[in-house]
């Protein structure tokens, strides 16, 4: 009997054991990680919709493309708007004041102030020229990733009717 409580009394406080020390630690609460600091260009995407519909769709149905075609020509269409080089050596770096720079090269591109919104989805950085908004897709230690979309119309076809052009660029930085 004596045996039988011991490895009662030793289960039960096995089971509490676990149950403090897995209840002290919650992985569901997001690592909270602040912006500032200095981040450096890593890479960047481009997505292209047009007329909503995805730029390779649009050349296969609106041209008659092959897929082979329609990617050369989505790829040419996205080498028009950026390159990869169009983003090496830019810099951002974000102060504790809310100010930034953008350097290119080490030398000074844009300045301004940033806002982060509460949830950390939101950059807003203002310079005197404009206030531009960057959804974030990824802020963490050593990774911040932001993407913008522009919409504008343009007669892709020529035939006097513009197309709905949608782009957004995603664009990766690191610390």
């Amino acid at each position: 009997m004596k045996n039988s409580l011991l490895k009662f009394s030793f289960a039960i406080f096995a089971i509490l054991s676990l149950t403090f020390f897995t209840s002290c630690e919650n992985d569901d609460d997001p690592e909270v990680v602040s912006i500032e600091g200095t981040w450096d260009y890593d890479e960047f995407d481009l997505e292209i919709s047009i007329n909503n519909m995805s730029d390779v769709d649009f050349f296969i149905q609106e041209f008659g493309a092959t897929p082979a075609q329609a990617t050369a020509a989505s790829q040419s269409l996205k080498d028009g708007f950026f390159e990869s080089d169009d983003f090496e050596g830019t810099r951002f770096i974000f102060a504790s004041n809310g100010s930034y720079e953008i350097r290119v090269d080490d030398q000074l591109d844009e300045s301004g102030t940033y806002l982060v919104n509460a949830d950390n989805t939101i950059l807003t950085l203002s310079s005197d020229s404009e206030s531009i908004d960057f959804e974030i897709a990824e802020l963490s230690r050593n990774r911040l990733t932001i993407s913008v979309e522009e919409r504008f119309e343009f007669d892709l076809t020529d035939d006097d009717i513009d197309e709905l052009l949608e782009l957004k660029i995603i664009i990766s930085f690191i610390r």
